[in-house]
């Protein structure tokens, strides 16, 4: 008995990682905009304030640069490779199926 890949699966899977990478990366904006201000209004000071500013910064930054961008490539290669990929295979393999 033959059996099918169900590609909206994979699709779906793809949206979920990809909302939750925004959601993230939004939530660190966030905390640096909220650490920044704390400091710049001077509401906090000292080193401490500085060392998690500096922290959280280089945090967000290196998340974007690496794991988020990692993540926005994983889902790409989800909705072209795995989800595409395996839907112009069956075509592919209907086509020659048919004899066409």
């Amino acid at each position: 008995m033959a059996t099918s890949i169900d590609t909206s699966v994979i699709s779906q899977n793809a949206a979920t990682i990809e909302g939750l990478n925004n959601r993230l990366a939004e939530t660190l904006k966030q905390s640096v905009a909220t650490v920044s201000s704390l400091t710049s209004t001077g509401a906090w000071t000292g080193q401490a304030a500085e060392a998690t500013v500096s922290a959280i910064t280089t945090f967000a930054k290196r998340y974007d640069e690496e794991y988020g961008e990692k993540l926005s490539q994983y889902v790409t290669f989800l909705r072209r490779e795995a989800a595409g990929g395996y839907e112009e295979t069956e075509r592919s393999n209907v086509r020659k199926a048919d004899g066409i």
